[in-house]
């Protein structure tokens, strides 16, 4: 475990520079400084257990925050409140799907490794991957008001990246069912599963559109991905349109709160990973593609994070000597910012839709989630 030196001298200087900062719209984000101050930092889980809580995400309507859990006996989702509060502990132990699935089961209890989580439109309903009883990854949907999952998908091969439409029952989500990555879509209401793009495509980390019309996705060729976008649903094949073009490997796509680009992270020769962004008009060529941040530490499971304005980033530059500092670009004037946390070893940002940052922080030899209130918006 990294030993974390405090250095405070250099955080006086930091500090005091945040305090020329100039008093910002709430309804028009702009930053206009070095340093950003945030309105508030805590932390969302105890200091003193012995876990790790990871890959914090947060529901669609912002009540919610989830993260997982991880120690020596399980891997649970944690679902929590912006105060801390625990509000439920998420994890699946399906049934059975048959007689020949119950054999291979233990008499005891499964410990059932749980991740991944996207909301439903109306925030009380949610869906996670799990390998459940059965020590297969599967679906599973949950809800806000029980304990109970109700498990989706019973294939003898994996499936994962659940991505619930924005506007309907619809979830999307990756299967190795075909003999590779597939894309895939389940009603979570009727349970019918339909193949989205013939068995040709190797892909990954489908997101939907913020109005559910498109879907932006990794194709790979021989492990190297671009990002592509389908857009339309009803002939995907026939609409599927490249979007990264500048470097030969990108990653893990996320849409703008305002539909109208996308994110994603890109290998460059010098080894390292930036974010660049693409306008993406509706059925028509890409109008733009740039790289706005460099040498940057990815998300885990997910694309950049961008601020509710479309128009700010939020990321994490790698920076060890510093601990891996969170950054703001501004994404028209390529202006960076340094987000003052004051905390160490920071991964895995999530921002809500009222502009609140969710990340993985490092406190002592332990994993925690820590949220932090950036200025300007109404968090």
């Amino acid at each position: 475990m990294l030993l974390l030196i405090s250095k405070k001298m250099r955080l006086i200087e930091l500090v005091s520079t945040c305090l020329l900062l100039s008093v910002w719209s709430s309804t028009v984000f702009s930053i206009d400084s070095s340093y950003i101050t945030p309105t508030y930092v805590r932390i969302i889980s105890s200091l003193y257990e012995q876990y790790n809580d990871i890959n914090p995400s947060w529901s669609s309507n912002g009540e919610y925050i989830s993260f997982e859990r991880y120690d020596m006996q399980s891997h649970k989702i944690i679902l929590s409140n912006q105060s801390g509060k625990t509000l439920q502990t998420i994890k699946a132990e399906g049934k059975p799907k048959d007689v020949f699935d119950f054999l291979l089961s233990s008499e005891e209890d499964v410990i059932s490794y749980n991740m991944g989580i996207s909301w439903s439109p109306e925030h009380n309903e949610f869906v996670f991957v799990s390998s459940g009883k059965s020590n297969n990854f599967d679906l599973y949907s949950g809800n806000t008001n029980s304990n109970k999952s109700r498990r989706l998908t019973f294939h003898a091969d994996k499936d994962n990246q659940a991505q619930w439409s924005p506007v309907n029952n619809n979830i999307l989500f990756v299967s190795a069912r075909e003999g590779h990555a597939g894309l895939f879509m389940i009603d979570a209401t009727s349970g019918v599963i339909t193949q989205v793009l013939d068995n040709t495509f190797d892909t990954l980390h489908p997101v939907w559109s913020p109005d559910g019309t498109r879907i932006a996705l990794m194709i790979g060729v021989k492990g190297l991905y671009q990002i592509y976008v389908i857009n339309d649903l009803k002939k995907p094949m026939a609409s599927l349109q490249l979007v990264s073009q500048y470097s030969n490997h990108n990653i893990r796509p996320s849409w703008s709160p305002d539909g109208t680009k996308l994110a994603y992270f890109s290998f460059d020769i010098s080894n390292s990973w930036n974010i660049s962004i693409a306008n993406i008009p509706a059925n028509k060529p890409v109008m733009s593609e740039d790289t706005i941040a460099h040498d940057v530490i990815q998300n885990s499971s997910r694309g950049p994070t961008w601020l509710p304005d479309s128009i700010n980033i939020a990321y994490i530059k790698n920076e060890t000597d510093s601990y891996n500092p969170i950054y703001i670009v501004d994404t028209n004037q390529k202006k960076h910012s340094l987000f003052l946390t004051n905390t160490k070893m920071n991964l895995d940002l999530s921002c809500s839709q009222s502009g609140i940052l969710a990340f993985q922080t490092q406190v002592k030899q332990w994993s925690r989630i820590y949220i932090a209130a950036i200025p300007g918006f109404n968090g």
